[in-house]
């Protein structure tokens, strides 16, 4: 994944979390209890700062958590 498209995903996971009004914990324990593996607060942190990479099934347990598309994750920003 090339470093923009990396920037783009992990601002819309922050954005569509805040909008959500879930936090950090609430979205790991939500995608701890979709299957996932141990995820931390922490891994949350990571992801949405750029410093750990997103696993594919990772990007698509996100996505359902939040209630949107997976694609939605990686659309940019649309100006007018």
């Amino acid at each position: 994944m090339s470093g923009d498209m990396a920037v783009v995903i992990a601002a819309n996971i922050r954005r569509l979390r805040e909008a959500k009004g879930l936090t950090q914990a609430s979205l790991a324990a939500a995608l701890t209890d979709a299957g996932l593996p141990s995820v931390y607060p922490q891994t949350i942190t990571k992801i949405e700062t750029g410093a750990r990479a997103l696993g594919f099934t990772e990007g698509i347990a996100i996505a359902c958590a939040l209630g949107v598309a997976p694609e939605t994750l990686a659309e940019s920003e649309k100006r007018p």
